[in-house]
């Protein structure tokens, strides 16, 4: 019985955030301008944006178990906001992107992502390449704990480039139909700015660093040949929700 209420109750949370997420994407349209930062302080201001952005973009690609299938194809987008500055929520807007995984041997998969879409006038091109690793065996109700590497780049922007590295560390759980996943995280990021002062004209130029830890959980419920996911990365400057629809193929 409350395995067959927690199934509902897993259907119910995803159709309603579902509902939600769609109609926010309307208003989250990206503004990646930088303009309005630039001076002194520029890294001040500006760490928070790109720690948001990073946090949005980084989501562990793998969907499923990891032991079943070939292929895994999944549709994705992901908004977030700060806890100190509910603006910056304007700013990252919303992010789609795509993403495939094929399972070369029992315990490594290598795949990668790909995301096109607009902020502002800017053409934004969102890339990367993954692989993650799951060790060991299972048993029915518990898999084992996996690890991702991957490397993503953001371009297109006229103010900024982006590039991170990041590593996951992830468990998965059976909770009857749904999978649960919680896990550990941290992102390294490269940022190179050439923004332009909206006061003067005057070019500016300058590089930041930094890094990104998060704590990430979520839960999987498959409908038919689909698995719908939703996935939370909460870090101690701001917060992510991504919803995920996948397919693992034979």
């Amino acid at each position: 019985m409350c395995k067959k209420a927690s199934a509902a109750l897993s259907k119910s949370a995803i159709v309603f955030l579902l509902l939600v997420l769609s109609q926010g994407v309307r208003a989250q349209k990206p503004d990646y301008r930088l303009g309005e930062w630039v001076g002194d302080q520029f890294s001040v201001s500006a760490k928070p944006f790109f720690h948001q952005v990073v946090l949005q973009s980084g989501y562990q690609l793998l969907t499923g178990s990891g032991k079943d299938g070939r292929i895994v194809l999944n549709s994705s987008g992901s908004m977030s906001a700060a806890f100190s500055d509910n603006t910056l929520m304007n700013k990252t807007g919303f992010t789609p992107f795509f993403s495939g995984l094929y399972r070369i041997s029992p315990n490594l998969w290598l795949g990668g992502l790909f995301s096109g879409f607009r902020a502002g006038e800017d053409v934004i091109i969102l890339s990367g390449y993954a692989a993650e690793v799951i060790p060991g065996g299972d048993t029915e109700n518990s898999k084992p704990w996996s690890i991702e590497v991957s490397r993503r780049n953001l371009e297109g922007a006229d103010d900024f480039s982006l590039k991170t590295v990041s590593v996951t560390l992830s468990r998965r759980i059976n909770f009857g139909k749904a999978l649960l996943l919680y896990g550990i995280g941290s992102a390294f990021f490269n940022v190179n700015v050439h923004a332009v002062s909206p006061v003067d004209g005057n070019k500016f130029k300058t590089r930041m660093e930094g890094q990104v830890n998060a704590l990430s959980g979520g839960v999987e419920y498959p409908f038919g040949e689909l698995i719908s996911g939703l996935k939370v990365s909460l870090s101690g400057q701001g917060a992510s929700i991504m919803l995920n629809f996948g397919m693992v193929i034979n």
